[in-house]
């Protein structure tokens, strides 16, 4: 979500976002997504090609770390765009892609928080953002728990079924 917030604040188009519940889709275009495809029902690839053309996206970002869906963004890049991971696999899985784009100026890249951050520059230009109203925060959230409903909040983050942030409320003692 904060992907396609991010997307929309500079003006990208199209926004697509894809995913296997219709739920997450639906807030994913109150955040800016301009097209949403359902993987479980249609072939995602063919879906984005149908959108932008052939010649693929200009920059595909996965924020899943799963292997397929890496695979997938990779796939609908176009010879001069840029693949961005901002969840990687874990160790030891192997990606199968082409690498002959990569000759072409493609971009495979993950993305390292630690070395990219500067959050002395970025936490006041979100605050400044948010109170602009440019940033729907409060939108984030679509859950709340107390600290007994964490395991419960965990699995349906698990199961893919939580839509957006859950706000863990912890009680006074």
């Amino acid at each position: 979500l904060n992907v396609i917030q991010g997307a929309d604040l500079v003006s990208a188009y199209p926004i697509i976002a894809v995913d296997l519940r219709d739920e997450k889709l639906h807030l994913a275009r109150q955040f800016g997504a301009t097209h949403c495809i359902n993987a479980a029902q249609s072939d995602s690839q063919t879906e984005v090609f149908k959108i932008v053309g052939e010649v693929g996206v200009d920059v595909a970002i996965d924020c899943t770390g799963r292997i397929e869906i890496l695979e997938l963004a990779y796939q609908v890049t176009r010879t001069e765009g840029k693949t961005i991971l901002l969840s990687g696999p874990r160790a030891g899985y192997q990606v199968q892609i082409d690498p002959f784009p990569l000759h072409f100026s493609r971009v495979l890249m993950g993305f390292q928080v630690i070395t990219e951050s500067r959050p002395h520059e970025e936490i006041p230009r979100y605050i400044k953002l948010a109170n602009a109203g440019k940033l729907k925060l409060r939108e984030l959230i679509t859950d709340y728990c107390d600290l007994e409903g964490i395991n419960a909040i965990v699995e349906r983050m698990r199961r893919g079924s939580l839509r957006g942030r859950c706000v863990i409320k912890l009680s006074e003692a």
